[in-house]
């Protein structure tokens, strides 16, 4: 209460209303307008990866089938109580590596690409992919020694699905010999895509073995 003058009480002028200064509301309308479509964002792409997650490869009973040699399945070196596939590489050979893709999440996937390190044109490994079914006829080298096969139109997997990979392999002839030599490869590796983001899924965890040279002429000659 103010008194005046003439003793008169007056009522204390109302204060000015406050204000948010122009620039702090400016930024903090720029963060939410960045921020909630990144977090819808990260969201959706987090349930994707979640989804994915369900995409496993696992082999075949019979992992590899082959027409001109040999497949045969022999105790590890490093355990003899973990059994390996070995597979003799002879010229003129045809062989299948046989995978499964199970999809064991709630939604269905695509699979856009099967990706075959060491098995491209200029690897030196002594085999070559040549073509992949289902639907992935036409290699594409993306890097050295990569071979990545696209699905045209992509592949899909309904959830709760079991869809078989045959991978077609070849020897890749006298001029990649290199005499007595056992290597393996762990393929493929899978590109897929769940609600338009993309994602990979890592090969079985079993390698097989390609041996170059017979097993009995290597022992005889390991210097070979």
């Amino acid at each position: 209460m103010i008194l005046t003058d003439h003793g008169e009480a007056t009522a204390p002028a109302p204060a000015p209303p406050q204000r948010a200064p122009r620039r702090r509301r400016a930024v903090l309308t720029a963060v939410l307008g960045f921020g909630i479509p990144l977090a819808v964002i990260f969201g959706w792409w987090g349930i994707s990866a979640s989804l994915a997650g369900g995409t496993s490869l696992w082999f075949d009973a019979q992992p590899v089938r082959c027409a001109g040699t040999e497949v045969t399945v022999q105790p590890s070196s490093g355990d003899p109580e973990v059994m390996q596939t070995e597979v003799e590489v002879r010229p003129g050979m045809l062989c299948f590596v046989r995978v499964h893709v199970v999809n064991q999440g709630w939604w269905d996937v695509t699979i856009d690409s099967v990706v075959l390190p060491h098995l491209g044109a200029e690897s030196g490994f002594p085999i070559e992919a040549q073509f992949v079914n289902q639907n992935a006829q036409v290699c594409e080298d993306r890097d050295a020694g990569i071979a990545r096969f696209p699905m045209p139109g992509g592949y899909p997997i309904a959830a709760g699905e079991d869809e078989l990979l045959e991978i077609a392999v070849t020897d890749r002839g006298e001029a990649e010999r290199s005499g007595c030599v056992s290597a393996y490869v762990q393929v493929p590796l899978l590109e897929i895509s769940v609600w338009g983001y993309h994602h990979t899924v890592q090969p079985p965890p079993e390698p097989i073995w390609w041996l170059e040279g017979t097993v009995a002429a290597c022992d005889a000659d390991p210097g070979t």
